[in-house]
């Protein structure tokens, strides 16, 4: 008995100590049996990087955690980003610890510090003022909400465009979600679908018919995708560039005669169309654009110099326009990368336009060989146009041309030759009345046909008292043609008469040996073609000779050209007036007049 009190007091003696120095963690729980010599403490931070936590000491760092030996004290301090304060431990540590904590590692511990969100500001707007809403309207969020964004037109007249946050376009879907990760700045761009320009207008109009604008370049910034802008009669100085993001707009002039472009405010072209977006159809219509000027560059009336781009130049009168070290002085056609440009051309006057240093005083199709540009000219007067080197009227370097039913007159180039048109790369002139063009140093008074590329056909063509000046090897040749190399050149149904060259061959310069069949030739050429069939050098019997009109060259009822052409598929089946062509067909660009 005596030994069984000494035996009990000890047990319990050893059960209190084992309680006092191995029970456990007192400030927190967590895993780790009360044998272990070693604790994992793990930190985690919510939301993510909105702080961070400082830990002293820092332990051992493992993949695990931070490993301590039983017993350290260690303190964490949570500390802010400068946005989000602390807010509360949690975890294996009560939210009621202060900050810094300090904790004992006796046992494993997973600590989380979690910061507060803070209110940001929305604030949107629109435009044009009152163009259309934005849902919401603004407001204040916790920072990191996702918003979604609805922009509404006011109404039928305006189209939705494209978001600006915070000074980035962001694209044109809506709705829209953003993520208020700090104070966002938004605006919905609104455009008119149809806006209209007066001289009496003002660009903080709404652009309605009642309230215009005062500029068209505000019009074409304002126009949505498909949009037009309506110009009221007036002289507008401008130089415009045209919007790259927007697509398919069109700008329409009260008329040729009433509504004026006038470039001659700075030194620029009038009309600037460049690396717009592909893939679209601009038209230009109803205007007199002139006056621009591009120095060192091309294109003094018109640049387009884009890819996969259509422009649809109608009713227009390109005047006065000028290119010093390039190319068009009223239009060029170029390609901006890799894919060219189409410009179809129609019911337009060009005139008095010119290039200095550079081709195509009226208009010049491609830059290179290699630019495959195409351009479509139809019912179109070129007069008085020039340019120093090849092409007072028309230049094309591009294998992409089609001129038909066109009047070139009285236009000139200084040197190189095509006083009326230049072809570098082949195509089509059908149902032209080319006359009075001049090549001052050069051959090809009306037409130069080059060398290169395919196939050059000029067809129901009548070339008239156009003259080749200068002597040499190249020059004061060919006053009526030039034909290309290696039989590039077709000559079907025309009349070429009553030109003039200085050296030789006062009609066609036959270089290359061209083709020329059905047609009248006053002074056929001195060195051999390829097919003479049914030519003839009869006077064709023209209304007034020499002409000082197109209509001049119309032919009289017993015209021995009338009925002598050929109607194979190649020859067009109405003529230069649009009348049709009846079997048999004539020579030249009019058929018969009875």
């Amino acid at each position: 008995m005596k030994n069984i009190r000494i035996i009990i007091p000890v047990m319990l003696g050893l059960m209190i100590c084992s309680f006092i120095l191995g029970c456990g963690n007192v400030t927190g729980g967590g895993g780790g049996g009360g044998g272990a010599t070693t604790r994992l403490l793990g930190i985690s931070v919510t939301p993510e990087g909105f702080g961070t936590v400082e830990v002293s000491p820092e332990g051992t760092i493992t993949a695990e955690g931070r490993k301590y030996a039983n017993g350290t004290i260690v303190t964490i301090t949570a500390e802010s980003d400068g946005v989000h304060p602390f807010d509360h431990w949690g975890g294996d540590l009560s939210t009621l610890e202060p900050n810094p904590a300090t904790i004992e590692m006796k046992s494993n511990l997973d600590i989380t510090a979690s910061f507060q969100h803070i209110n940001v500001a929305l604030n949107v707007s629109v435009t044009p003022e009152g163009a259309g809403t934005i849902e919401p309207w603004g407001g204040t969020f916790l920072d990191y909400t996702n918003v979604l964004l609805t922009a509404e037109p006011a109404n039928s007249d305006y189209v939705f465009k494209y978001w600006i946050i915070d000074g980035s376009n962001e694209g044109s879907t809506t709705p829209k979600t953003i993520t208020m990760t700090t104070t966002r700045d938004v605006t919905a761009v609104f455009g008119r679908s149809l806006s209209y320009v007066s001289k009496s207008g003002n660009d903080a109009n709404d652009g309605s018919s009642a309230n215009p604008f005062l500029t068209i370049q505000h019009g074409l910034d304002i126009a949505a995708a498909g949009g037009t802008v309506s110009v009221e009669a007036g002289l507008y100085t401008e130089n415009l560039v045209w919007p790259t993001a927007e697509s398919n707009i069109a700008l329409r002039g009260e008329s040729s005669s009433t509504t004026t472009i006038d470039g001659s405010g700075i030194v620029d072209t009038c009309i600037k169309i460049v690396n717009v977006a592909p893939d679209q159809t601009i038209t230009v219509e109803g205007f007199t654009i002139e006056k621009g000027y591009a120095n060192g560059s091309s294109g003094g009336g018109i640049r387009l110099n884009s890819d996969n781009v259509t422009l649809l130049l109608n009713d227009t009168i390109i005047y006065k326009n000028k290119a010093f070290n390039g190319n068009g002085g009223g239009l060029a056609v170029y390609m901006y990368s890799s894919n060219g440009s189409t410009a179809i051309v129609r019911d337009c006057v060009f005139s008095s336009n010119e290039v200095t240093n550079g081709r195509g005083g009226g208009i010049m199709n491609g830059g290179s060989y290699s630019d495959n540009s195409d351009l479509q000219v139809s019912d179109c007067t070129f007069e008085y146009n020039s340019a120093s080197d090849y092409g007072g009227a028309v230049g094309s370097y591009s294998n992409s041309l089609n001129i038909s039913a066109c009047d070139i007159h009285s236009n000139k180039v200084t040197s190189g030759g095509g006083g009326g048109i230049l072809l570098s790369n082949g195509g089509d002139v059908k149902n032209c009345v080319i006359f009075n063009n001049t090549a001052i140093s050069g051959s090809g008074g009306g037409i130069f046909d080059a060398y290169n590329g395919p196939v050059t056909n000029l067809i129901n063509c009548t070339l008239v008292s156009n003259e080749a000046k200068g002597s040499g090897v190249s020059a004061g040749k060919g006053g009526g043609v030039r034909t290309g190399g290696s039989y590039k050149t077709k000559i079907i149904n025309c009349i070429v008469w009553g030109n003039s060259a200085e050296a030789s061959d006062p009609d066609v310069w036959a270089n290359g040996f061209p083709t020329i069949r059905y047609s009248d030739i006053s002074s056929f050429p001195d060195d051999p073609i390829t097919d003479g069939t049914a030519t003839t050098d009869a006077d064709p019997l023209f209304v007034n000779f020499p002409p000082a009109f197109v209509g001049d060259l119309e032919l009289q009822g017993g015209s021995p050209v009338k009925s002598s052409g050929t109607d194979e598929a190649v020859v067009p089946t109405t003529d230069y007036t649009g009348a049709s062509r009846t079997p048999p067909y004539s020579m030249g660009a009019f058929e018969k007049n009875e």
